[in-house]
Formats: C-alpha cells, sequence, structure tokens
C-alpha cells in the first residue's frame, strides 16, 4: 500500500489530540496525587489530635495520681499529729493528782465544775490572760463542756 501523507492541518489536530490527552491525564494524575495528599494531611492530622489527648489523658492521670498522694500524705500526717496528741495525753499517776489537786484550788465553790470567772482565775495565774465570754463559750465547745454548768475535771484534764 501506498501511504497517504497527512496534511498540515491533520498533523496539528493530531498534535493538539495527543497534547489534551497527555495534559488531561497529567491533570487527572495530579489532581489524584493532591487528592492523596489531603487525606493524608487529613490523617497525620487525626493523629496528632489522637496524640494531644492521649497526652492529656496521661496528664490529669498524673495529676489525680499527684493529688491523691497529697490526700494521703496529709492524712498521714493528721493520724501522726492525733497519735501524737494521744500520746501526750496520757497522764501518768503524778500528773493525775497534781491535775486533781490544781482543779481543786481553782474551783473555789467546790461544785467539781470551772466556771467562768474560776477559769478566768487560772488564766491570770498561768498566763496573765483574762478570759473574755466568747472565749468561754469557745472553750466548753471545743471540750464539749455545758458552758452553764462549766467544765468538770475531765475536761480540764484533755
Amino acid at each position: 500500500g501506498l501511504r497517504r501523507t497527512k496534511s498540515p492541518f491533520e498533523k496539528g489536530f493530531e498534535a493538539k489530540m495527543t497534547y489534551t490527552r497527555k495534559t488531561r491525564k497529567a491533570r487527572s494524575v495530579s489532581a489524584r496525587r493532591e487528592k492523596n495528599a489531603a487525606a493524608e494531611r487529613e490523617r497525620e492530622q487525626r493523629e496528632r489530635d489522637r496524640e494531644r489527648e492521649r497526652e492529656r489523658a496521661l496528664e490529669r492521670e498524673r495529676a489525680l495520681e499527684r493529688k491523691k498522694e497529697r490526700n494521703d500524705e496529709m492524712e498521714e500526717e493528721k493520724q501522726r499529729r492525733e497519735a501524737e496528741m494521744k500520746a501526750t495525753r496520757v497522764l501518768g499517776k503524778e500528773d493525775e493528782v497534781l491535775i486533781e489537786k490544781l482543779f481543786d484550788m481553782v474551783d473555789v465553790d467546790g461544785d467539781g465544775y470551772w466556771c467562768l470567772e474560776e477559769a478566768t482565775l487560772w488564766g491570770k495565774v498561768t498566763s496573765g490572760i483574762e478570759m473574755q465570754l466568747d472565749d468561754w463559750l469557745s472553750l466548753c465547745k471545743k471540750l464539749g463542756a455545758d458552758d452553764k454548768l462549766g467544765l468538770p475535771i475531765q475536761a480540764v484534764k484533755r
């Protein structure tokens, strides 16, 4: 066969079609690459967000552990102080006899209770301080005594 030569118009048309196909293919590949890159960026961002949330959860857990440790330490300190207070409150027989003698000396009316005036006398003698009514009420409440009746010796021993 005879081969027909292509006209310049046909050659130009074929070149344009080839260029168009290549361009479309390149655009398609570029669009797919961009779409894949965007999906990869989103996936990476989600992973970073999950990692940050894990770190925040760990920090919250650590903070709770530190708080629990502080609370435990405070509770241990409280128990230690209470034990020390109980240990110092244990009176020997001689101490009790001395306290009873002092109580009787201050208990001017001999009713077995210190009233405000008698407690004030004790305060003046031991520390030079005169007890006020609000101090008296607070002391009675603290020691579990009736402020109208007065402080019994058991309360004074505490």
